[in-house]
């Protein structure tokens, strides 16, 4: 269902939750920090904030989930100074902000691609799910999925 059908079928919405990449930047980078922005449907109003000072960019969320509740989790690559993806960061958009991030990092000289987000068969909760990314280590060349 729609946001557009929810809300014309008088099921109560009262905000949705995007966090992605900001568009400005003060300086050329590929990544920037991670915003959380909301609607509110009713009043028209939309708010930011600064959900993480990592520089992140490729967010993904469950996608099926969203039809049916709002999401709570976003996961996202995470990159180091030089511009190359060092991690995969959950964001818990429902927890405190200094326990807001948890952070799996690649390790090495190894660097990662975008996130896939593949969810467990049978899965019941909103972060059920394995998340892949295509590595590479640049110590060695190698290639693999994490």
């Amino acid at each position: 269902m729609s946001a557009e059908q929810a809300e014309n079928d008088s099921i109560p919405i009262s905000k949705y939750v995007l966090l992605c990449r900001s568009l400005v930047s003060k300086s050329v980078t590929l990544s920037f920090p991670g915003y959380k922005f909301t609607f509110d449907l009713k009043t028209g109003e939309a708010t930011q904030e600064i959900v993480s000072e990592n520089k992140i960019d490729y967010t993904k969320i469950k996608e099926n989930y969203t039809k049916i509740k709002k999401s709570r989790y976003v996961y996202a690559s995470g990159f180091d100074k030089i511009e190359k993806a060092v991690a995969v960061l959950k964001y818990d958009l429902e927890a405190e902000p200094q326990k807001r991030v948890t952070t799996a990092e690649f390790g090495g000289n190894i660097f990662g691609s975008e996130v896939v987000f593949v969810p467990s068969k049978n899965a019941n909760e909103e972060d059920d799910s394995y998340l892949l990314t295509y590595v590479h280590d640049e110590t060695n060349g190698g290639y693999t999925f994490h």
